[in-house]
C-alpha cells in the first residue's frame, strides 16, 4: 500500500486473518475518525480484538483513541450489529470491498474505493448506508437490493480470456492489467517486471504473454498469503510480497503482517490522508489532465481510422441513415460487430462501441466530415488540458504558500549546535568542526589553556576540542571516548572504514603560524611537539535524548555515554544504508524531527546496530 491498501492488501489480510475472524462476535463500536471505526471483536479462543476499518484506508488489527463517549453513528451500528456472529469474511471479486457475513442474513460492506462507504443490509436489502449514492446501474440507497461494483476477477480469468483483453486493448501493457484485469496500478508494474515486459509497451504487442502474466498474478498472491509485511521507507509503501520492481531491499521486514500493518498505521496517520481542499483540488486537476488527454488521443485516433477507411465507413453511415429514417435502428443491435450503445433521433446521431472507446457518427454528414468531426473534438480536449495546467501550476503555487505560512517555527538552536558535540560522563562538552569555517572558529573562539585538542590520524577531518574546567588529570577513558568521536565525523565514516586512530594535544601546541615559506588554509592548524596517539578506535556511535535547560535535544556520542534523561538508544556504524533512511529510522525510534537527526548524523550512509 502507499498509504491506502490496494486489493492485494486486502486479499493477503483476508487470506491471513479470515480464520482468526470468522466466528466471532461483534461487540462494542466505536467511531474513531471520520470514516473509521474499531470494531471489537470475541471469540472464546482468540479473546477480545480490535479490528481497525478505515474506509479511505484499509484494515488491521490495532487500538486507537477511541475517546469518551460514542457518538449516535457508533451508537447506531451497535444497535444493529453487536452481539452478531460472523460466520465469514471474504473479499468481493479482487476488488476493494470486504463483505463480512453475519449469522441471520446480515451483511457488513465495506467499500474502500473512491471516499468510501459502509453498507448493512438485510437479506441483500440495504437497511443501511453511510453515504447513500446512485448510478445508472447501481444504487446504494436503503431499501433497495445491493448490487456489488461490476469488476473483473483475476481469479477466474482464463489464458483465453486475458489473451482476448490484451489483443483488444489499445492502452499500454500495464494500463491494461491494472484496469481490464482489475489488479491496480503497483500490482501491475510488479507483474511487468517479474516477467521481464517494458511497462509501456503496447498490450496488443505482447498478447503473446498472457500464460505468463496469470502465472506471475498467482505466485504473487501465494507469497501475499503467507502474512509477511515488506516496508520501503522512501517510497512509503508496506506490501505483503517483495516488491521487486523498486530495485531495493525491504527497509524492514515483518514475519507479522498484523504488526507491519500497526507499525504502518501508527507511521502515518490518518491525519496524513485528510488532504487540504487545495491538495484535493490539485488531484482533482491532474486527474483532469489526463483524462482530456487520454479523450483527445481517442478522438483523433478513431478520426485517423475513418480517413484509413472512408469508403467502409461512408457505406456504414449510410445504412444507419436509412435505419434511423425507417426507424428499424434500435439500441442494442450491433452494426458490423460493433454494438450500438445508443441513438439521438433529434440530432440524428449514433454511438457504437469500438473497443474500449466510443464512437460517435452523424449521419447527416459524410464519413470524412465525421473524421474531422473527431479531429475538432480531439483539438478541443487539448485545450482544455492546457486550461487545466495553467490552473494546475497556479493551484500548487498557491499550496506552496500555505504550506510555508503553515509550517510550525523550530526550536532555537544553543550555541554549541552549530558544531558536531556531546557531553561527556563527567560533563565536559566536547565540540567538532562540521566544515572549513567552523573547524577556524572553533579552534579560534573556543580552545582555552585547559582544554585538550583532538583530531583524526588523516587529512580532511574536523578538529575537535574537550573543554576542560581545570588542567587536572587526564582520563583515558574519556580522551579515547572523543578521539572516537572525532574519526567518526571524518571522511572515514563515509569510506566505511570500521576502525582508525587519532591523536590528542594540549592547546599551546596548536598554532596557525607556519614556517617559512608555508601557508595555512582555512580550518587547518599546525601541530607542534608529542602527538599521543590512540590507536584501534572502533567507529561506533549512540544516539538518544538529552536535556539541556528547558528543551530536550537529540545527541550523538561514542558508546557509553550516559544520557541524564531516560530514553532510548540507538547504535550506528559505517554501512549502506542512505544517510536519510537511516535518519528517518531513527527519528521514528527517537519520536523527534527528522531534520533534528539528520543534523547530527555522520557523513555518508551508515547501518543500524542491535543495541
Amino acid at each position: 500500500m502507499r498509504l491506502k491498501q490496494s486489493s492485494l492488501d486486502l486479499y493477503s489480510f483476508v487470506s491471513v486473518y479470515s480464520s482468526e475472524i470468522a466466528g466471532s462476535f461483534i461487540k462494542k463500536i466505536h467511531q474513531v475518525g471520520a470514516k473509521s471505526f474499531i470494531f471489537q471483536i470475541y471469540r472464546s479462543d482468540t479473546k477480545r480484538r480490535n479490528l481497525y476499518v478505515s474506509l479511505e484506508r484499509g484494515v488491521a488489527f490495532m487500538d486507537a483513541d477511541q475517546g469518551r463517549e460514542p457518538g449516535m453513528l457508533a451508537l447506531t451500528l451497535r444497535k444493529m450489529l453487536s452481539e452478531r456472529k460472523i460466520e465469514e469474511i471474504r473479499q468481493h471479486s479482487f476488488d476493494r470491498v470486504l463483505i463480512l457475513k453475519l449469522y441471520g442474513g446480515q451483511q457488513l460492506i465495506l467499500e474502500m474505493f473512491r471516499e468510501g462507504n459502509l453498507i448493512i443490509t438485510q437479506d441483500q436489502v440495504i437497511t443501511f448506508v453511510l453515504n447513500p449514492r446512485e448510478w445508472k446501474n447501481r444504487k446504494l440507497i436503503k431499501g433497495e437490493k445491493y448490487v456489488p461494483p461490476v469488476s473483473i476477477n483475476p481469479f477466474e480469468l482464463t489464458s483465453e480470456d486475458a489473451s482476448a483483453i490484451l489483443s483488444g486493448s489499445t492502452g499500454t501493457i500495464v494500463q491494461t492489467i491494472a484496469t481490464r484485469m482489475n489488479t491496480g496500478g503497483d500490482l501491475a508494474e510488479e507483474i511487468c517486471f517479474r516477467i521481464g515486459v517494458g511497462k509501456d509497451i503496447k498490450a496488443v504487442d505482447v498478447s503473446d504473454r498472457a500464460v505468463e502474466i496469470l502465472r506471475s498474478f498467482h505466485e504473487i498472491a501465494d507469497e501475499a498469503g503467507a502474512g509477511r509485511a515488506y516496508y520501503y521507507d522512501e517510497e512509503q509503501v508496506l506490501s505483503p510480497v517483495t516488491m521487486r520492481s523498486l530495485r531495493k531491499d525491504p527497509d524492514r521486514i515483518f514475519d507479522d503482517l498484523g504488526e507491519g500493518l500497526s507499525f504502518y498505521f501508527a507511521k502515518y496517520p490518518e491525519t496524513t490522508m485528510q488532504e487540504k481542499p487545495l491538495a484535493r483540488r490539485i488531484e482533482s486537476q491532474r486527474r483532469s489532465i489526463e483524462e482530456f488527454m487520454r479523450h483527445s488521443a481517442v478522438m483523433k485516433a478513431l478520426g485517423q481510422e475513418i480517413i484509413s477507411q472512408l469508403p467502409y465507413y461512408g457505406g456504414m453511415l449510410k445504412a444507419l441513415r436509412e435505419g434511423i429514417k425507417s426507424g428499424t435502428l434500435k439500441p442494442g443491435e450491433t452494426i458490423d460487430g460493433m454494438p450500438i450503445k445508443s441513438i439521438d433521433y433529434d440530432r440524428g446521431k449514433v454511438y457504437l462501441q469500438k473497443g474500449e472507446a466510443e464512437l460517435p457518427l452523424n449521419v447527416a454528414r459524410t464519413a470524412g466530415e465525421n473524421a474531422s468531426d473527431l479531429f475538432s473534438i480531439s483539438k478541443e480536449y487539448v485545450e482544455k488540458a492546457h486550461g487545466a495546467e495553467v490552473a494546475l501550476v497556479e493551484s500548487e503555487r498557491l499550496l506552496e504558500h500555505s504550506e510555508k505560512q503553515a509550517r510550525p517555527k523550530r526550536r532555537q538552536k544553543n550555541w554549541f549546535e552549530v558544531y558536531h558535540w556531546y557531553m561527556t560522563a563527567d560533563g565536559q562538552l566536547v565540540l567538532a568542526g562540521r566544515d572549513r569555517k567552523t573547524n577556524e572558529n572553533l579552534v579560534k573562539k573556543h580552545l582555552e589553556h585547559n582544554d585538550l585538542y583532538v583530531h583524526a590520524d588523516l587529512y580532511g577531518a574536523p578538529s575537535t576540542v574537550v573543554k576542560r574546567s581545570t588542567s587536572g588529570e587526564i582520563n583515558e577513558e574519556s580522551v579515547r571516548q572523543v578521539c572516537t568521536f572525532a574519526i567518526s565525523f571524518s571522511r572515514a565514516w563515509a569510506a566505511g572504514i570500521a576502525s582508525g586512530s587519532a591523536y590528542w594535544v594540549f592547546p599551546e601546541q596548536v598554532s596557525k603560524t607556519a614556517e617559512s615559506g608555508e601557508y595555512v588554509s582555512k580550518g587547518a592548524w599546525i601541530i607542534r611537539g608529542k602527538r599521543n596517539y590512540v590507536f584501534n578506535l572502533r567507529m561506533e556511535l549512540e544516539i538518544g535524548l538529552y536535556q539541556y535547560g528547558d528543551a530536550v535535544i537529540p545527541m550523538i556520542s561514542p558508546v557509553g555515554i550516559p544520557r541524564n534523561v531516560e530514553t532510548k538508544l540507538v547504535r550506528i556504524a559505517p554501512g549502506d544504508t542512505k544517510r536519510l533512511s537511516v535518519a528517518r529510522r531513527i527519528a521514528e525510534i527517537l519520536a523527534v524531527d527528522v531534520e533534528e537527526i539528520e543534523s547530527i548524523l555522520p557523513p555518508g550512509n551508515s547501518r543500524l546496530l542491535e543495541p
